[in-house]
């Protein structure tokens, strides 16, 4: 059996062509020609396709399908005790960057600047914010609102206002001479008119007059 098992051995180890025991221009076209015939495989299309779904899926698998959370994919690669030491590390190194002086005016200015740029914002056109149905309703509401209290108000304003008392008074309070050249002042375009039209209409009664004579 150890000598079956040696010679066994001695054969598989024995090169491929001193089994062929053919020339070495042969065994190199074979290994050139086989050389060609797996490069041209694996420079098909197929097949970087093929590995990369393989590779894909096994480290997929090997994730447990993105089910394998952080601190577990940290615990196969680094240790549960180095990444126990990060996440203390981590979380130290955050909080002095939260609460260190340079932090809390970086935020004091982001808030100030959201606030001032927010209340200098146009907001434009009421019409463009409200649809037109709502638009419209209001409309409708305001006008029926506003005739309603001229219609209550108006006349008790007038009454209260007692207009012709107010007038009368004035006209009263006065003076003749100023009431006088005021009525003319309202008059003398009237009369102008009037005088044109009297002239006008005496020459036109001299002309008759004239032509009856001759």
């Amino acid at each position: 059996v150890a000598i079956l098992s040696e010679r066994s051995q001695d054969f598989l180890r024995k090169p491929i062509a001193e089994w062929v025991k053919t020339e070495e221009d042969f065994v190199a076209a074979f290994c050139s020609q086989c050389t060609g015939q797996v490069l041209a495989v694996l420079k098909s299309e197929e097949v970087p396709v093929m590995l990369t779904a393989m590779i894909r899926n096994n480290i997929e698998d090997y994730f447990q399908t993105g089910g394998m959370s952080l601190q577990q994919l940290g615990s196969v690669f680094i240790g549960d005790r180095a990444m126990a030491s990060a996440r203390n590390w981590l979380t130290s190194e955050i909080s002095e960057i939260l609460q260190s002086p340079a932090t809390m005016e970086t935020v004091d200015s982001l808030v100030d600047l959201l606030i001032s740029s927010l209340l200098q914002k146009r907001l434009g056109k009421l019409a463009n914010i409200i649809p037109a149905g709502v638009r419209q309703g209001m409309a409708q509401s305001l006008q029926k609102m506003a005739a309603d209290m001229l219609e209550i108000e108006v006349p008790g304003l007038v009454q209260s206002l007692n207009i012709k008392k107010i007038v009368t008074d004035k006209v009263n309070s006065l003076d003749i001479l100023k009431l006088e050249g005021l009525l003319l002042s309202i008059m003398e375009e009237q009369f102008k008119y009037i005088n044109l039209f009297g002239a006008l209409l005496g020459f036109l009664i001299g002309c008759g007059n004239l032509l009856l004579l001759l």
